[in-house]
Order: C-alpha cells, then sequence, then structure tokens
C-alpha cells in the first residue's frame, strides 16, 4: 500500500515537472505549416462563424471550412469568364498590303479615266459600288463669238392707194385715197355702183429684236471615278491597308484623293504615291458654274415684206359700215355694187396684213462677258 502511494506520488511530481518544462518551451518552438496551419484557419473560422451566430465555436470552426471550400471552388468559373473576353485574332491580309494614305489624304482608291461623254464602268471586286466619286478635268470653255442674230420684222404696216370711178371702166375717178386707216369717201363719189382700182401697197414701219449668239457649251475632257476599298484584312505594318490590284478597265494603280479648298496651291503627291494621275496636273472637279454671256447686239431697219389683202369700201360709217365690197389687191380694174336704196361710197379701209415680214441686218455685235469656273466647295487631286 505504501509503495503504491510512493510510486503515484513519484508519478504525479514527475507529470507536474514535464508541464512546467513544456509550458516554459511553448513560446519558442516553431511548428511546420502543416497541420498548425489548418487548425490556425479552422479556430479563425470558428471565432468568426462563433460571433456571428451565436453558437457553439466547434460547429463555427467547421462551418468556416466549408465556406472555404466553397471559396475556392468558385475561383475556376472566374478565371475562365476573364479569357473569353480576349479579341480573336486578326485576319490576315489575302491581297496586297499597299501604303495608307497620309493625313489629309482619302484612299488609297481604284482610279478609271476616260474621254467625257461615255458612261463610267461599276466599280471593280475589292471596291465599294455604287458609292463612287465622280469627278472630271480638262474644262473647255472658249470665250463666245458674240455674233448677233436677227428676228423677223415685227410691227410693219401696209398702205396702198384706192382709185374709186363713176363708171364700171374705171374712167373718171371720183376719188384717190389712202387706205392704212378708215378714210371718208368724198361726196364726188355718188351711185352705189361703179368701180375702184387697188394699187401702189407698200410696207413700211417695224423693228427686229436683235439676239446675241450663246457661246459654245463648256465642257470636259475627261471623265473620273475613283472606288474606295472594301476588301478586309490585317497588315503587319501597321502603316499599310489590305487592297487588291483593281481589274481593268481601272488602272492597275491605286490612287490616293485630297480635297484642295479653291484658291489654295495644289498639293504635292506625298512619297508613297509621287505620280499624279494626269501629267498635266490638272486637278479634278465635281462640275462647273458657266457664267459667259454677251451683251446685248441691235438689228439695222427693216427691208422687204409683202402685203396681203384687200381694202373695203363701205356705206355706212366707220363703226357702222352698213354695205361693203372687198377689194383685192390688184392693179386691174374691179366693178362694185353695195346694193339698192339710194347707197353711196362713204369710206374705204385697208385690212391687209403683211406676209412675210421683212429682215435686218445686224447693226452691233455684243461684247463677251462672265467666265466659266469649274464649281464646288473643293476640287481634287489624285495622285498614284
Amino acid at each position: 500500500m505504501g509503495a503504491t502511494l510512493r510510486s503515484c506520488v513519484r508519478v504525479a511530481v514527475l507529470a507536474a515537472m514535464m508541464s512546467v518544462v513544456f509550458s516554459a518551451m511553448l513560446p519558442g518552438c516553431q511548428f511546420p505549416d502543416y497541420g498548425m496551419a489548418g487548425g490556425s484557419g479552422g479556430l479563425s473560422g470558428a471565432s468568426a462563424a462563433g460571433g456571428l451566430a451565436g453558437g457553439d465555436p466547434a460547429d463555427g470552426a467547421g462551418a468556416a471550412g466549408e465556406g472555404g471550400s466553397d471559396a475556392g471552388a468558385g475561383t475556376g468559373p472566374g478565371a475562365g469568364g476573364a479569357a473569353g473576353t480576349e479579341e480573336p485574332p486578326p485576319i490576315p491580309c489575302a491581297q496586297t498590303c499597299v501604303p495608307r494614305a497620309p493625313k489629309g489624304w482619302e484612299g488609297p482608291m481604284a482610279f478609271w479615266e476616260a474621254q467625257a461623254g461615255g458612261m463610267p464602268p461599276s466599280c471593280p471586286i475589292g471596291f465599294k459600288d455604287p458609292e463612287p466619286t465622280d469627278v472630271h478635268r480638262g474644262l473647255v470653255a472658249p470665250d463666245g463669238a458674240c455674233t448677233c442674230s436677227c428676228s423677223p420684222a415685227e410691227g410693219q404696216v401696209c398702205d396702198a392707194t384706192i382709185q374709186i370711178y363713176l363708171q364700171f371702166d374705171c374712167s373718171n375717178p371720183c376719188a384717190q385715197l389712202g387706205t392704212r386707216t378708215c378714210t371718208s369717201v368724198p361726196a364726188a363719189c355718188t351711185g352705189s355702183q361703179g368701180s375702184v382700182r387697188v394699187d401702189g401697197a407698200t410696207v413700211s414701219g417695224g423693228s427686229c429684236k436683235g439676239t446675241p449668239a450663246k457661246p459654245e457649251p463648256a465642257r470636259w475632257q475627261y471623265d473620273d471615278r475613283l472606288c474606295d476599298i472594301s476588301d478586309e484584312g490585317s497588315c503587319e505594318d501597321p502603316s499599310q491597308i489590305c487592297a487588291r490590284t483593281p481589274k481593268s478597265p481601272y488602272v492597275s494603280t491605286l490612287c490616293i484623293l485630297r480635297g484642295v479648298v479653291p484658291g489654295q496651291p495644289t498639293p504635292v503627291c506625298p512619297a508613297a504615291y509621287p505620280n499624279p494621275s494626269n501629267p498635266e496636273r490638272d486637278p479634278a472637279y465635281l462640275t462647273f458654274n458657266d457664267m459667259r454671256g454677251c451683251t446685248a447686239c441691235s438689228c439695222g431697219a427693216p427691208s422687204g415684206g409683202s402685203c396681203v389683202g384687200g381694202v373695203t369700201v363701205s356705206s355706212g360709217t366707220c363703226t357702222n359700215p352698213g354695205s361693203q365690197f372687198d377689194a383685192p389687191y390688184a392693179s386691174a380694174c374691179q366693178k362694185f355694187d353695195l346694193g339698192p336704196g339710194g347707197v353711196h361710197p362713204s369710206h374705204v379701209e385697208g385690212n391687209y396684213a403683211v406676209d412675210p415680214p421683212g429682215t435686218c441686218g445686224v447693226a452691233t455685235n455684243g461684247s463677251p462677258t462672265g467666265e466659266c469656273k469649274p464649281n464646288g466647295s473643293a476640287h481634287f487631286v489624285c495622285c498614284q
């Protein structure tokens, strides 16, 4: 019993001593990450979970462990989503890489030119259609000769002389009268019957209108068409762009285009496209504004013309002619009969017309005025 008691005491003392030694050594010990790291995480998780739920810390540690697992599992899809936003690789140019248009220039474009007046061809394959740029060059607009043309005479009048006779054979005249206006017959011409002779019809007066000749219509010498590229493709050199070689009738050399405000000098072609599309360096334009003309011209006095018609012999007044006899123009003797009832010639009046009218010669020609200029807010220079 005593031995047993002493043995128990020694065990208790030894346990107490070891406990003191272990406690003194604990702050200086360094534990491996494995095992301890997991335990520390579990404790931290337990503390957090326990504080939020107000439950058992041990249960909180278990929940935190599961939560950490879920968070880890969630990182996979996030990385995959970021990878999905990357742009696809560029499409390599299947045509030819050519220099881009320098700043201030447009293009490169397919270029066509021909004598003006024809139908421009559609844009070639690889170039935009139906929205090409159509321009023109080589304006031909000579000054007008300003010759004058005169219209037929207007306002001419006819006049003739009528002789009235008491007999039927045009003998023993009782009156000789002009017929331009309504004229009274003298009282000496009595009787409802007799004869007349109408002769000496002449044309006088009138004028001609002078019209200056219009200048020859302005025209272009050449029509041009330019089409933007529509091919897609990436060039390794960023200073180049993907474009194909145009097919005939378009020239095989691409062209760049630049608009120039009127009054500015024509720009020099850049090094990448050094050659102008035309040797004369004529700029191309959209249209023109033709203001050419001539001052007024004049015509001389009319000459010639013929009278047709005749003279009316009436028994009444100028406003109420009564019975009438129409005497056509002729030099022959003509009988008249105004009817019964003691009537007699009371007035005569010509009813002539001028046909054909007279003509006029040119008195003065006009002088050229105005000019024809290319129109538009800008003209265009094309370089190849």
